[in-house]
């Protein structure tokens, strides 16, 4: 999986690979991949199952600890467990790690109970250190995207993160929420044209190509 995630492949399509190649034999039905920024917000960069889950979409910390349906995630969060169970068996989570911190968890459904789960827990966690290491070189290939060194965007930003101005900010939460630039524009007051323009300009500031990598770089470092 290692020399794969070097390709860069959407996070999507990893999600996707654990359900349908590597945890194959165990029967799981869904995973994800989720983002922890340094509000308290989570975010699920990636999913593949079926679920109600909402790519890239921000739910904040006052949300998703008091929610029912990500319940085994908020006691995760605060568990020194690396890897925990629910208590049918059937859903797993682990921490994602990026110098010691925090930064997200690795979730895995199973369509039954997985006889004797722990004997899963080193496989689990060997799949989460590599997605943690995966999405740091997603961010810093971003960071490098228009050639210009990581360490240099980081100095000219501000505490560490990158300079857009207010309206860019308020076009990018637009973007997370996948809406269109008509419908921005309508809601902001602005035309289209300038939507357009402050959305390109947005991608230049990120250094990404798209609206999806710009609402992932978004939810990773919590810029809205």
């Amino acid at each position: 999986m290692l020399a794969w995630l070097t390709f860069m492949p959407p996070l999507d399509k990893v999600a996707r690979s654990l359900v349908l190649d590597y945890f194959l034999p165990y029967g799981p039905t869904e995973s994800a991949i989720w983002h922890l920024n340094n509000r308290d917000a989570l975010t699920c960069l990636a999913v593949y199952g079926p679920t109600d889950v909402i790519v890239g979409v921000p739910i904040p910390g006052s949300i998703w600890r008091n929610s029912s349906e990500v319940h085994l995630l908020a006691a995760q969060a605060t568990s020194k467990k690396v890897t925990s169970w629910s208590e049918e068996g059937c859903h797993a989570v682990v921490n994602l790690y990026a110098q010691g911190m925090l930064i997200g968890f690795l979730t895995l459904r199973f369509a039954q109970a997985v006889e004797s789960p722990e004997r899963l827990n080193t496989e689990i966690e060997e799949f989460a250190s590599l997605i943690s290491l995966y999405i740091a070189l997603r961010f810093l290939d971003s960071m490098n995207h228009n050639g210009t060194p990581a360490n240099q965007k980081i100095l000219a930003s501000h505490n560490g993160k990158p300079n857009l101005t207010e309206r860019q900010r308020m076009v990018l939460a637009g973007i997370v929420l996948k809406k269109t630039n008509n419908v921005i524009a309508s809601e902001l007051g602005y035309s289209v044209s300038t939507i357009r323009h402050e959305t390109m300009r947005i991608f230049e500031v990120l250094g990404v190509s798209n609206r999806i990598e710009a609402a992932s770089y978004a939810t990773t470092l919590g810029l809205i």
